[in-house]
């Protein structure tokens, strides 16, 4: 994802150990475009390339789905 790259880029350096944190950081920051041009399942598949390299569990994999669902219902009203 182009805008996954951008906003790892931003940081020096960053970690292996970090990369769950920065997940969910991203979601954050970048829900609106995420949620705008329904990204949910490109992010589901850059978080599944992530896990194939080691840098997430599948529990991290959860959880960031968890945030950009709460995101999205909050900000839409939908459940």
């Amino acid at each position: 994802m182009k805008l996954w790259n951008r906003f790892i880029k931003c940081h020096t350096v960053i970690p292996d150990s970090v990369i769950p944190e920065k997940c969910m950081d991203f979601i954050e920051l970048f829900a609106t475009e995420l949620i705008e041009n329904d990204l949910r399942s490109q992010f589901l598949l850059h978080l599944f390339n992530l896990w194939d390299h080691q840098l997430v569990s599948s529990e991290h994999i959860l959880k960031s789905l968890r945030l950009y669902d709460e995101v999205k219902k909050s900000s839409n009203g939908v459940h």
